[in-house]
């Protein structure tokens, strides 16, 4: 038997291996369309035309919504598992969870991850094969689908909802960021042959192509952030699925931001919301710049401050 720390650590872990694997399914798309945005600027730069940030503006069709929900749902109930794992009621609830634990151990989070979007992949209709073990771990999966169709459904049209105002924020931000950019490089000047001169359109389009080369770990960190949100938002619903009365707030790795740190173990009614201080630095010190209502880690209703990169994650108990 997994004693309390032990199994906030596997919940953790589960939880930071959903997020790589659902972030994933997004950030192939998303690089495709950041990169879309930057050769059209580059374009029009080097030809001598003055981008707007409503001429790059292009929309972005969002896939991957459904596969997510439903990892995040099955995260959701397995994380409740493991926290209550004498609780002979939930298992009783949760049994398809509780066989394919059976089958794969939570104590590999990376591995159970990437099987478990395999399976969601498969009972989606994606076209990957599987074996005889995942045969059966599959109508685990689909029955535990199918028993909550309607839950994930609604789930599915908030996470889309969210997912369209990252798409803009992405996207407005990405134009924003290279019209700076060519603007200031306008100004710059450069000597060839003892002449100062300014740079040619052409030679600005250069310098863009080298500087927007590799917006990955920029993009990354806003769909790790949104990853997370919808994941934490998830658990949540499942929990309040099953009846559960309290939830706990942890804190995971160990660059913590001090706000998060002051609701560490903090456990309350699983509808009210945590108060959590946001901070800023004033001649090396921290003091208190505002508090965000929060009804679990990521929320997307939050400053900020208080979400990017977060990997906190919430437990629920009776």
């Amino acid at each position: 038997m997994a004693s309390f720390k032990e199994k906030n650590a596997i919940i953790e872990d589960l939880s930071n291996a959903f997020i790589d694997e659902n972030s994933k399914t997004y950030a192939k798309e998303y690089q495709a369309h950041l990169n879309a945005i930057q050769a059209k600027a580059i374009q029009q730069v080097a030809k001598g035309i003055r981008p707007t940030q409503q001429g790059l503006r292009k929309g972005l069709k969002i896939t991957g919504i459904n596969r997510n929900t439903r990892n995040a749902f099955i995260l959701g109930a397995v994380a409740l598992l493991i926290k209550n794992d004498r609780d002979v009621r939930l298992i009783r609830k949760l049994k398809p969870m509780a066989n394919l634990m059976r089958l794969y151990s939570v104590k590999n989070p990376e591995q159970f991850a990437l099987k478990v979007d395999k399976l969601v992949q498969r009972d989606l209709g994606v076209k990957v094969s599987i074996n005889v073990k995942e045969t059966k771990a599959l109508k685990e999966v689909s029955t535990f689908m199918t028993d909550n169709k309607e839950e994930i459904q609604k789930l599915v049209k908030e996470n889309t909802k969210a997912l369209k105002e990252i798409n803009k924020k992405i996207t407005t931000n990405e134009s924003k960021t290279i019209i700076k950019r060519r603007n200031a490089l306008i100004k710059e000047r450069i000597v060839i042959d003892g002449v100062k001169r300014p740079l040619t359109n052409k030679e600005i389009a250069s310098r863009l192509r080298v500087e927007f080369k590799d917006d990955s770990a920029r993009l990354q960190r806003i769909l790790d952030t949104e990853v997370h949100r919808q994941n934490e938002l998830v658990k949540e619903v499942v929990a309040k699925s099953q009846d559960f009365k309290f939830k706990t707030w942890h804190n995971v790795g160990s660059n913590v931001r001090k706000g998060h740190v002051e609701v560490d173990n903090k456990k309350i009614p699983i509808n009210n919301k945590f108060k959590v201080w946001r901070y800023k630095s004033v001649k090396g010190n921290l003091v208190r710049n505002g508090f965000d209502m929060m009804s679990h880690p990521g929320d997307s209703t939050a400053h900020a401050d208080n979400i990017i990169r977060c990997k906190c994650v919430l437990t629920f108990s009776n």
